[in-house]
Order: structure tokens, then C-alpha cells, then sequence
């Protein structure tokens, strides 16, 4: 273990020698001696010795004390007075430089040892406490919220950055300031101030919390929402030295607050007047929580006549035929988190009316169920409707089926008679005769296409024609499609644009065969002759779009939105043959592969007709 060095200044040779001695058998250092004051400094700045032993009375201009405070002041070295000196002017001197021991001469070993331990002790204890200090400080400095300390007598001995920020006071101007003007709260409702923290804590030596709606007022008037608390500062022997309060600025807490309060409220207001009946199931309780006063419309219950039904008991208000559905919907709410289920509920008048729920659900951090969230509504009416437009559906099929075979057994047999009399008049009838022949067997072949399109169109209403997809390479059907086409359409007419690639489709070749027909016939038609028509096709993102573009006389905006109605005809012209299904059934059969329909003219501008079809895979395509 190192020596501990000791500095002499004294101003008497001998007694510094005697001195040096007594201190060498004590097992302790001399580093240097010195009969001046002005020396002493500078040889404490060169060896840093561990102690000074500090004669008052020196030779030269500066004596003992003088040298004892500049050596506290720069150097933090501990000083031990050694002086014959004892007047009540010398102590006061003496005390003011806070020295670590005053021994009067003459001394013994004993008595020098047990000073120079006690003020070495003293000094290491001191550096410790203020290395403590400055950490604490340092801490408080650095965090988010604001500090205060205060001393027993209620004066501020503490003030870190944010609450300087705060309070408009700077730590030096703080500095043994009373608490209460520092740190001055009033209740920021009625203004009346706030109590006397300091006080409370020292009397009931507690923590205290700060009241609701507490402000800080700041220096220069500002009102601050503050909250925290205060705590008493207390030593090793659990004295109570002082206060710390602690607090911080909640602004933008409260804005916050209020900004969910006003979300809260406008949300709560939303799902009050909502028509549908909006409920929040409590999975971990088993009953209902939140019921919106719509509920009584939907069901008859009332909110908190439906409160009292735990799971059980809901789920006996349900149609037995429709439990298992709704069992199967909790199933796959578990794994999607959302479903909607249709089911028949028993309403508090014995009534069962359709209900639509949708359904989620809501987890906690863990991944556990805590609600099911229910948005239901009453959908009995378009029950009602779909049962009726099914009934009204199958009707019409039983009707056109009925029809179509009335009609097309006088047809057959007419056409069969107009074929016996063109054979038999073959080469001798005259001219008139064989025109109305002719016409009346065009009459006949317009009457089998109007009972086709009239049974095609009911059965795809009702859903009796389903799809037969499978994936087309529309770079090789459509050529294939023109060439068995050439019977019916004047394909020399047609110009077919395709891009160098195309995706693969997931479609039913004779619908789409039939929806070009309609389309390239139509264009052709209503086009002068000779005229081409441009048929192009053109990749998009998830689909492809089809056109037909013709240059025929166009067709004028008013009558757009209703190309593809039931019995719509644009033209009563004599070129418009038919009972205005055509476009109807093409229309359907597109929405039936997921598609779209439109079209696009002007008077004197020609006509586009345009579609889309799905496509089957966005990695499938053809070249």
C-alpha cells in the first residue's frame, strides 16, 4: 500500500524538522517543506500530497489561512492546522476555509496520528459524496421529467433542466428560492392555489400525489397541466433532509385524451344511431357487453334484456335448422378472424326473421379470443324478395319451356309445308309466288332464333346454364373460331389485332364462340358493306380486354346505358331484327366468367363494343 505524503509548512526550521521526524516513525511521507504561503501552493500543485499540516503564522505576505483556502479552492487537498494560535479571530479565520483539523502546539504523536487519520477519512468520505452528488445530478439532469428539491426549510436546493424549461426559473436563480415560488400550482378549474407540498411531505413523510387538474403557473404567467408526485428526501439514519417533487408537462397528454375522448364519442354516436343492430360479445365472461339500441328494432330484446343471454342462451334464439351453419361460422371465425353468416333468428314475439352477421373477432396481445364483434341486420324483406324472384324465375322457365314447345311444333310443321311447296313448285312458280316463299321462311328462321334467345335468356336468369370453364389460348382458338364462323359472318371483313403475348383464360369456349357472334354480327350489320370491322384484343393487369369496333353509323349517347337491358332496342329499323335479347344474353354470359360490358359511340362516329374476361393465372401466358 502507498505512503501517504504530507506537506509541512512551517515557519520554524526546527519545529519543521521535529515535525518531519515525528511523521517518518508514523509510517508517513514528507513530500516537502515550506516556510511561505505563496511556495506552499506551488509545491501542493507539484506533488499533490495527500495532507498539508498548515502553520498560521508564516513568513511573507501570505499567512496560513490565506494559503489554506487557496489550496481548498484549487488543489482539494485536505489541511490540518498546527498553530500556538487559540484567539476567537483566528478560529472564525480559520473555520471559513473549512480545514480538516486544528491542533494546538505543543502535540504528542498520538494526538497528530488521530488527526491526520480522521481528516484523511473525512476528505475520502467527502469525495465520495460529492462524486455521489454529481452523479445524482447528472441523472436528474438528463431525464425526461422535471426535478425540484428542496431543503426542510422549504427552500430550493435543486433544479433540473426540464424543470427549469418548465417553471422559467434557471438553477442559479432558483437557488434558495422558496418552493412554493419556484414551483407555484393552482387548480387550473377554479384557480385556487395549490397546497404546500413541501409542508404536507415533511408532515405526514409520505408520498404524495399531485391533485387532478393541477397547473403549474410559470414564471412569466403560463398555466402548464402538470401531474406526479412529491417524496421526502431522507439520510442513512432515515431522517428526513428535504422534498423531491417530480412532474412533467401533459399537454399533449390531455390533448390526446380529449382528441380519444371526442373519437370515443363520435364513434359511440355512430354505432347509437346506426340501423343496424351492433353488439360486442365478451368471449372470456361468455356474456354481451356493448348492444346498441338498434338491437330492439331487429329483435324485439331490449339492450339489457339481451345483456342477461350468455352464449347458450343466444344461440337458442336461433333456427335449429341453422345452428349447425352458425357453429360452422364460429369455426372458420377462429381461424380468418371475420365471416358472415345468414341464419333465421327467433325474435321476442316467437317470429323468426333472416339475419346477416358479420362477424370478428378480437385478440389480445397473446393471440387469445377476448370479444366478437356482430354487425346484424335484418334481411327477412330481401329474403322474402329472393324467395320470390326464384319463384317468379322458375316460373318463367316452366313458361318459356311451355311456350317454346307450343310455338315450336306449328313452326316445324309450317316450316315443313314451306319446304313441300318449294319443292313441288320448283322451276313453276312465278316470281311473286316464290318471294313470299322466301319470305315466309326467313319469318319462320326469325321465329326459331326469338324462342332460342328466349329459353337461352331464362335459363341463364335462373342458373340452369352453368359454365364449363377450362383454360383457352385465345392466340390459337380465335383464328380456329373465325374459320368455323365463315358460314355465318362475312370473316374477310374482320381485321383481328393480337399482341405478341397472351395470358391463358378460364372460360367456357361455346359462350365466349357465342358473345363474338352477337358482337362481330351486330358490327358487320349496322356497317356499310365492305366496310372492315376491327376485332382487337388487349392484356391487362388481372383481365383481358375484347373489342369490336365497326364504322357504321354510330349509335346516339342516350341510348348507351340501356344497350343491355331486357327488350331493349336501339333501332326500330327493319336491319333491326329481333325482340332485343341479343345483347341481353351476351351481357349475361360475360358477367357469368366475371367479366365486364360496354359500349363506346357517337352519332356518325361508328361503334365500340368492349368486354373482359379474367384471367386464369398472371404467371400463364401464351405467345
Amino acid at each position: 500500500m502507498t505512503a501517504t505524503t504530507i506537506l509541512i509548512v512551517e515557519d520554524e526550521q526546527i519545529v519543521a524538522a521535529n515535525l518531519s521526524r515525528k511523521l517518518a516513525r508514523l509510517g508517513y511521507t514528507v513530500c516537502g517543506s515550506t516556510e511561505c504561503g505563496e511556495e506552499a501552493l506551488t509545491l501542493v500543485q507539484q506533488h499533490c500530497p495527500d495532507l498539508v499540516l498548515m502553520d498560521i503564522r508564516l513568513a511573507g505576505a501570505m499567512d496560513g489561512v490565506a494559503a489554506a483556502e487557496l489550496i481548498r479552492r484549487e488543489c482539494d487537498v485536505p489541511v490540518i492546522y498546527l498553530t500556538a494560535h487559540a484567539d476567537r479571530a483566528t478560529l472564525d479565520r480559520a473555520k471559513r476555509t473549512e480545514p480538516f483539523g486544528y491542533i494546538l502546539k505543543p502535540f504528542d504523536e498520538r494526538e497528530l496520528e488521530s488527526h491526520i487519520e480522521m481528516a484523511l477519512y473525512k476528505h475520502q468520505a467527502e469525495r465520495k459524496l460529492r462524486a455521489s452528488e454529481a452523479r445524482w445530478r447528472v441523472t436528474l439532469g438528463s431525464i425526461g421529467d422535471a426535478v425540484i428539491a428542496s431543503d426542510t426549510a422549504g427552500q430550493v436546493t435543486f433544479l433540473n433542466p426540464v424543470a427549469a424549461a418548465l417553471t422559467g426559473w434557471s438553477p442559479e436563480e432558483a437557488q434558495g428560492q422558496p418552493f412554493t415560488q419556484v414551483f407555484h400550482i393552482i387548480n387550473e378549474l377554479t384557480h385556487v392555489p395549490g397546497e404546500d407540498l413541501v409542508a404536507r411531505v415533511l408532515r405526514e413523510n409520505r408520498v404524495v400525489e399531485l391533485a387532478n387538474h393541477t397547473a403549474l403557473v410559470t414564471r412569466d404567467g403560463r398555466e402548464i397541466p402538470v401531474e406526479d408526485s412529491a417524496a421526502p428526501i431522507t439520510d442513512a439514519a432515515g431522517q428526513v433532509t428535504g422534498v423531491v417533487i417530480v412532474f412533467h408537462d401533459v399537454t399533449e397528454k390531455r390533448r390526446a385524451e380529449e382528441a380519444l375522448q371526442a373519437s370515443e364519442a363520435r364513434f359511440r354516436s355512430v354505432l347509437d344511431n346506426s340501423q343496424d343492430c351492433i353488439y360486442r360479445f365478451n368471449v372470456q365472461t361468455g356474456y354481451f357487453g356493448y348492444i346498441s339500441p338498434s338491437c330492439e328494432s331487429v329483435v324485439g330484446y331490449t339492450a339489457d334484456e339481451l345483456r342477461a343471454h350468455d352464449d347458450e342462451t343466444a344461440l337458442a334464439m336461433i333456427h335449429p335448422d341453422d345452428l349447425p351453419a352458425m357453429r360452422a361460422a364460429f369455426a372458420r371465425l377462429e381461424e380468418s378472424g371475420a365471416v358472415r353468416v345468414d341464419y333465421r333468428q327467433r325474435a321476442k314475439n316467437g317470429d323468426y326473421r333472416w339475419i346477416a352477421n358479420h362477424l370478428s373477432l378480437i385478440r389480445d396481445s397473446a393471440g387469445q379470443p377476448l370479444y366478437r364483434d356482430g354487425n346484424i341486420r335484418d334481411i327477412s324483406e330481401r329474403k322474402q324478395v329472393e324467395a320470390e324472384r326464384e319463384r317468379l324465375l322458375e316460373q318463367q322457365e316452366i313458361f318459356v319451356h311451355l311456350v317454346s314447345h307450343d310455338l315450336r311444333a306449328p313452326l316445324t310443321i309450317t316450316q315443313g309445308y314451306v319446304g313441300v311447296l318449294k319443292d313441288n313448285l320448283a322451276g313453276n312458280a312465278n316470281a311473286t309466288v316464290q318471294v313470299s316463299i322466301d319470305a315466309i321462311a326467313r319469318a319462320l328462321k326469325r321465329m326459331n332464333v326469338m324462342i332460342d334467345d328466349l329459353t337461352m335468356a331464362a335459363r341463364l336468369e335462373g342458373g340452369q346454364l352453368p359454365l364449363a370453364r377450362a383454360e383457352l389460348d385465345l392466340a390459337a382458338w380465335l383464328p380456329a373460331f373465325l374459320e368455323h364462323s365463315a358460314r355465318v359472318l362475312e370473316v374477310q371483313r374482320v381485321q383481328v389485332e393480337l399482341p405478341e403475348t397472351l395470358p391463358a383464360l378460364a372460360a367456357d369456349a361455346d359462350r365466349l364462340e357465342r358473345i363474338l357472334t352477337n358482337l362481330l354480327s351486330n358490327a358487320l350489320k349496322y356497317s356499310d358493306p365492305g366496310t372492315p370491322v376491327r376485332l382487337r384484343v388487349q392484356p391487362q393487369a388481372r383481365e383481358v380486354m375484347i373489342k369490336v369496333h365497326d364504322q357504321g353509323r354510330g349509335i346516339a349517347p342516350a341510348h348507351l346505358p340501356h344497350l343491355f337491358e331486357k327488350f331493349y332496342r336501339a333501332d326500330s329499323s327493319r336491319k333491326a331484327e329481333g325482340i332485343g335479347l341479343g345483347l341481353y344474353i351476351t351481357r349475361l354470359m360475360v358477367e357469368a366468367h366475371g367479366g365486364r360490358i360496354w359500349a363506346e359511340s357517337a352519332v356518325g362516329q361508328g361503334s365500340v363494343f368492349a368486354f373482359t374476361l379474367p384471367v386464369e393465372s398472371d404467371s400463364n401466358s401464351h405467345s
